[in-house]
């Protein structure tokens, strides 16, 4: 097995996926969540690909 961490989404992260927390004390963000009110969150902007032989 050829080790290649920019391709094994099992075993590897990429650095792409790497970011920091923010610490939150919004309470209607936490009661949303059905979390503490201080509690940390992350954002990510995610794209999903359509299935081959589909148009948008």
């Amino acid at each position: 097995m050829t080790e290649s961490p920019r391709s094994d989404a099992v075993f590897a992260v990429k650095q792409g996926l790497i970011t920091d927390f923010a610490v939150s004390h919004d309470e209607r963000a936490a009661e949303r969540f059905g979390v503490a009110a201080l509690f940390t969150h992350a954002g990510f902007d995610i794209v999903l690909a359509p299935e081959a032989g589909t148009s948008r």
